[in-house]
């Protein structure tokens, strides 16, 4: 094993410690979704970008890490000496687990987004239609067709 391993370990730790920190965001993000709580919603977004930014850092560290072990820009972990034993197996089993876990989370916030937008749209859309007559626009920016309104049926 190089002298760089131990920094790699210590590179993925931390990337593993960020994408914990991801992971508790989206847990927030879902429950606020689930109580319909905008605002936490909205906070959330500047707290992912900004571990976003931190694991691009960390990405590049580790890449620049990888090339000075192996010679090569292009190297899977897995492949690298050692990388199953110690601290390095032990970080990217940490950070395997955290990538699997945050990858659930996302696909959960994703499904609660998707049907509140398809909510949002479809309440949007009857405003337009009990509006009246004039130019309206569906929230993905179509033209809606001009109709009379009516209550009762009736023009």
């Amino acid at each position: 094993m190089s002298a760089s391993a131990p920094t790699l370990a210590i590179i993925l730790t931390d990337e593993a410690v960020l994408y914990e920190e991801l992971l508790d965001v989206l847990t927030e993000e879902e429950a606020a979704l689930v109580r319909g709580d905008s605002g936490v919603v909205a906070a959330s977004l500047p707290r992912k970008e900004t571990i976003a930014l931190k694991l691009r850092l960390l990405e590049r560290s580790r890449e620049a890490t990888v090339t000075r072990m192996t010679g090569r820009a292009e190297c899977r972990l897995r492949e690298l000496p050692g990388a199953d034993r110690g601290d390095l197996g032990a970080a990217r089993r940490r950070l395997s687990a955290a990538l699997e876990a945050v990858a659930r989370a996302n696909d959960r916030v994703d499904a609660l987004l998707s049907r509140a937008l398809a909510r949002f749209r479809a309440t949007l859309d009857f405003l337009h239609e009990a509006a009246g007559a004039g130019r309206h626009y569906t929230a993905d920016a179509a033209l809606v067709a001009v109709a009379v309104p009516t209550v009762d049926g009736r023009a």
